[in-house]
Parts: C-alpha cells; structure tokens; sequence
C-alpha cells in the first residue's frame, strides 16, 4: 500500500498553521486540514501528480508540485519515492514563485 510520508519539521509547520488559522478562522482551519488529508490520500498511489518544480538546485530534483484544488491556496511540494510520496513542503500559493 502507498504511502504519505511527512517529515518531523514539515509536520510541525503545518500543525502551527492549522492552529494559527484556527485562530481567527476554525471552520477554515477544519476545511484545510481536510483538504490536505485528502491530497495525501491522493497523491500517495500517484506519485507522478501534479507537474515537476523546476529548479537548478540538484537538491531539489524530483520534486513535483501540487495545488490543492479542494484548497487552492495552498501547494503541496512532494517527492516521489518507492512506498509513495514524502511530503517536502506545504507553502501559501502566494508563497510560490511562478
């Protein structure tokens, strides 16, 4: 069975914005969370999602980039690995340059 993998530092990230979010808006905060579940959930027995983030930095090579559509303000930066995916980052799409 595919899998989503978070890393330590990525995990904490979200969870801090899920609680700042929840803040001022709970039912926004509910809303993402489940949209990043459910992308999880897609993405992992479909590691080719999204389209390839191009960048000159070999240490970013084969991540793909994927923009939530049940969220669309937010993008999924994932890499494709044997058991599925792991999760590299999750970033406002403001926050991505174009």
């Amino acid at each position: 069975m595919a899998r989503t993998v978070e890393r330590p530092l990525i995990r904490r990230h979200i969870e801090d914005t899920i609680a700042e979010m929840g803040v001022e808006h709970p039912i926004a905060a509910r809303r993402f969370f489940a949209a990043l579940k459910r992308a999880y959930k897609e993405l992992a027995p479909a590691p080719d999602s999204g389209k390839a983030w191009q960048s000159n930095d070999p240490r970013l090579s084969g991540v793909r980039q994927f923009l939530m559509p049940w969220h669309p303000n937010f993008v999924v930066f994932f890499r494709p690995n044997a058991g599925g995916v792991e999760i590299i980052h999750v970033l406002p799409a403001t926050m991505v340059p174009v």
